[in-house]
Formats: structure tokens, sequence, C-alpha cells
């Protein structure tokens, strides 16, 4: 890659982070086109990751499918911070209105999606470790007889 291209695209992100870039380039360039290269990532990881919450793997994957949620979570977010901090390079009022409500909202979406995730598959696993720790005991009363 051109060491000016790379240049600039640096300078624009370092500008879309400070809050300085205009709303637009922000988000097309630093929200839509990473967003669609993270969930590209996230669909080929996808398979890891039914392996990882599968109620009957050991304990150890479980922590990491959290990092795993963690690591897709936190770049969004970044994402989302960037269109906050350049709603207001716009000619228009109201796009500055409807961007730092897409961000609040896609924010608290991917939190609150994170969680319930998190709660289903504990509760998963723990309804699991329940019958078949039943199972195990049911096993033992037979052998005890």
């Amino acid at each position: 890659m051109n060491t000016f291209v790379l240049k600039q695209v640096v300078s624009s992100a370092k500008k879309a982070w400070r809050g300085e870039e205009r709303l637009l380039v922000a988000f097309w360039g630093w929200f839509i086109c990473p967003l669609i290269l993270l969930m590209g990532l996230h669909i080929l990881t996808q398979p890891i990751v039914h392996l990882l919450i599968n109620p009957v793997a050991p304990e150890y994957l479980y922590s990491l499918y959290i990092l795993d949620t963690v690591l897709s979570i936190v770049p969004r977010i970044l994402l989302a911070l960037i269109i906050w901090r350049c709603a207001r390079n716009i000619d228009r009022h109201i796009w500055f209105y409807i961007a730092r409500t897409m961000s609040a909202l896609y924010i608290f979406l991917l939190v609150g999606g994170a969680v319930l995730q998190f709660a289903k598959v504990s509760s998963e696993k723990r309804s699991l470790n329940i019958s078949a720790a039943t199972k195990t005991g049911i096993q033992n009363e037979r052998y005890d007889h």
C-alpha cells in the first residue's frame, strides 16, 4: 500500500476518533465498511463459537466464548462512538439527532444482546449440569441395590 494513502487513512481515522471528520465520511468510511468486515469475520468464526457454547463442552471453552463476544462487541462500540462524536459535523441538524440516537441505540442493543445471550447460554449449561447430576444420582442408586 502506498505510504501516502496509508497516511491519509491514519489521518482520517484520527480525525474521526476526535470527532473532527464529516458525518458522511465517518458513517460510511468508519462505521459501515468496518462493520461489514467485522460481520464477515463473525460469520467465519460462527462454527467455532457454536462448539464453544455447546452445553456439553468443558467450562474453559465457555470462557473463550465470552472472550470472543467481548472482542466482537468492543470494536463495534468504538465504531458507534465515532458516529456519536462526528454527529455535529453535518449541515442539516436533523442528522445530528438521527446519528446520536442510532449510536446510543446500537450500543444499547449490542450490550443488551450480549447480556441476554450470556444468560441464555449459562442457563442451558446450568440445566444440563443439573440433569446430568440427577441422572448420575439415579444411576448410582441402581448400582447400590
